[in-house]
């Protein structure tokens, strides 16, 4: 493997790690690989934010099966829908290797009238790691539906958890909704899908600006069918990553997207076998909530006995800012923000060697990565 202090141009470093492993020995001319680029010491603050207005009891039409996660007596509302994302994203925390309670902080918020912030918990059962907290989901399902949305009160609490949890994290907001919000004292009923108020347009430019400065990622998730996602609306406004806003089918199994927290983004990929870029790479590179994993296989390693292949992995990474991440001179690389993205080339080398003795009956033998 291979470590790298890597700094964007807003002065946020992290040191990443690039680890390559192949099989050991094989009488083909392919073997398996696998990468990781990952973040050394990773650690998360997740604010999960909950709409629990009215509106949020009404039926979720595009789910299945039906389930009452809260037990209100009403089956499959968007409630129920935001409920199932967050325990999948807790059961993905829990069931991955290198994070859990040393590392994760959960703060739960839910709003309507007013926001609430519950407190801050560990994500896993302690004396059972790969099951997620029971005082954590028990807060969690016991969320019922009614009143208002006031979107900028629950961005208020979500800066409350985040000046109480550990710093130097990374922090995730989840903002989980159907995208309308309304004014206390102002009936959802009276809304439509094109209403947005000018006033609570403007409150958000501070409280957001608060976040910033925590760096917080902000993941909106407009839940079930007609969520109002619209470029230009409320949770477009919330959101500050690339793709977002969300819909609540965008993500696996209804789960929340907690994938590659590495700071810049990969530009080139590859793979050399005995210094000779590979053209034939099978496999694939995924999304992980500690970096990016590649695994497949490559071709083109001499099958000779007793020769040793080099398997060298490249990966190109540039400097631009993340979104959270606020502009800092002082902390920045000495080129400007403004100029064609550096890239940052970290090398791991592996090496896979073939058997001294081969016999062309004998099945392949490749150990696993």
């Amino acid at each position: 493997w291979q470590d790298k202090k890597f700094t964007n141009f807003c002065g946020v470093s992290q040191v990443l790690r690039l680890k390559t492993t192949v099989g050991e020995t094989t009488r083909l001319t392919r073997t398996c690989v696998e990468s990781i680029l990952q973040i050394r010491n990773i650690a998360y603050n997740i604010a999960l934010v909950f709409d629990t207005s009215a509106s949020s009891q009404d039926e979720c039409v595009d789910r299945y099966p039906k389930q009452d996660h809260n037990n209100d007596g009403i089956p499959n509302t968007k409630l129920d829908a935001q409920i199932d994302a967050a325990l999948e994203l807790l059961d993905s925390i829990c069931g991955t290797y290198d994070l859990g309670n040393n590392n994760v902080t959960v703060g739960v918020i839910s709003f309507s009238d007013t926001a609430t912030y519950h407190n801050i918990y560990l994500p896993c059962e302690e004396n059972a790691p790969l099951w997620v907290n029971p005082d954590l989901q028990a807060a969690i399902v016991s969320l019922q539906a009614q009143g208002s949305s006031n979107y900028v009160d629950a961005l208020e609490k979500v800066k409350l958890y985040f000046d109480v949890a550990p710093q130097d994290r990374i922090n995730n907001v989840y903002f989980l909704s159907d995208g309308k919000p309304s004014l206390t004292g102002v009936s959802e009923e009276s809304q439509t899908v094109e209403w947005k108020n000018p006033i609570v347009e403007a409150d958000y430019t501070a409280v957001l600006a608060d976040l910033d400065g925590h760096s917080a990622h902000r993941f909106s998730v407009g839940f079930c069918h007609g969520a109002d996602i619209r470029k230009g609306f409320d949770l477009d406004i919330i959101d500050n990553t690339d793709i977002g806003p969300y819909t609540d089918l965008d993500t696996v199994i209804g789960g929340l997207p907690l994938h590659n927290p590495n700071i810049g983004k990969v530009t080139e990929f590859e793979v050399l076998v005995n210094d000779v870029v590979s053209e034939n790479v099978e496999g694939e590179i995924e999304n992980t909530p500690t970096g990016l994993i590649y695994t497949g296989i490559v071709n083109g390693l001499d099958p000779v006995s007793g020769h040793d292949n080099n398997i060298i992995v490249r990966v190109h990474v540039n400097r631009d800012c993340a979104p959270g991440d606020t502009p800092s001179p002082t902390g920045a690389p000495t080129e400007p923000p403004t100029r064609t993205p550096t890239t940052a080339p970290i090398i791991a080398i592996g090496s896979a060697t073939n058997p001294p003795t081969a016999s062309p009956t004998d099945p392949p033998t490749i150990s696993p990565t």
